[in-house]
């Protein structure tokens, strides 16, 4: 539990968004803050989640990839390669770490972000982390735990989050988004 600081409130201001610029310089992802990229397959998810690595790598921001998908470092390496890192910048355990995942692993996935300092975390394939975490992904109370468990830690300790995930495939099926 935390105690909200409201001494100075009037006098201060959230922080701007930081993270994954776009082309104008905007950025879209808030420091300290959490954000859901969700889009159909094959649509650029990773991709873009990729090219924040590659803007957070180049701007010295630790940032940790955590792939509950198919990913492998190979692909994910290459796709960074292609991005503009170089094997050296891929390598620098300081700046980025990748880690593909299949099992529980919360408390070592806090210990890596804690041991880099890491910045940034990038969480690949929601729907599949719901999987190994014995959650069901179209129960509302698994976002909350999946939230509570993978996402607030971070949060916690100052670090921005984004998580990636498919929609529903069935248009019809989607509800309100996408």
């Amino acid at each position: 539990m935390r105690y909200g600081d409201f001494a100075g409130i009037r006098d201060r201001r959230r922080a701007e968004p930081s993270y994954v610029k776009r082309d104008d310089g905007k950025a879209l992802i808030y420091p300290g803050k959490d954000t859901y990229l969700y889009a159909e397959t094959e649509s650029g998810k990773s991709w873009l989640a990729a090219l924040g690595v590659v803007q957070c790598v180049k701007d010295h921001v630790p940032v940790m990839v955590v792939d509950f998908e198919e990913g492998d470092e190979i692909e994910y390496g290459i796709r960074l390669l292609d991005l503009g890192l170089t094997e050296v910048e891929i390598t620098d355990r300081a700046r980025f770490r990748y880690f593909m995942v299949d099992c529980k692993c919360t408390v070592e996935v806090m210990a890596e972000a804690e041991d880099m300092g890491a910045q940034v975390v990038i969480y690949e394939g929601m729907s599949v982390a719901y999987d190994v975490y014995g959650l069901q992904v179209k129960e509302n109370d698994s976002a909350t735990a999946f939230r509570r468990m993978l996402v607030k830690p971070h949060l916690i300790a100052g670090r921005s989050v984004l998580t990636t995930d498919h929609v529903v495939k069935d248009r019809d099926s989607r509800g309100r988004y996408a």
